[in-house]
């Protein structure tokens, strides 16, 4: 039996379409805000800025590095996590909205950054 040989490097390459690419902005811009101006986050701020630029300049070809595809992956899982949790305890309105953002980032996740 032969073994299947693993790529020696990986792409972490993703095509947006216009909504993903909006939802995938608006995220990383919240995760900038988020984000004190201290030096201890010189390096997280500069991954998320470029995974910015990244999408603004050709959301259908985006080339990631491997820490900003991990830094979004990891981000997104949280936030997707979170969420679901919020929604649990939440009343029917906020758990409407809540819903459809879950909804969105685990396709986000489904789509562009499953491994």
């Amino acid at each position: 039996v032969m073994k299947k040989k693993k790529p020696l490097f990986k792409t972490y390459e993703a095509s947006f379409e216009k909504s993903d690419a909006k939802l995938v902005k608006s995220f990383i811009q919240q995760i900038l805000k988020q984000l004190p101006d201290d030096q201890r986050y010189f390096q997280e701020r500069r991954a998320f800025e470029s995974a910015r630029e990244k999408v603004d300049a050709d959301p259908e070809n985006v080339k990631f590095t491997k820490d900003e595809y991990t830094r979004l992956k990891r981000n997104l899982t949280e936030n997707t996590r979170a969420l679901e949790k919020q929604t649990a305890s939440s009343g029917f309105l906020k758990r409407w909205l809540l819903k459809s953002m879950t909804k969105q980032y685990r396709s986000l996740l489904e789509n562009h950054f499953a491994d």
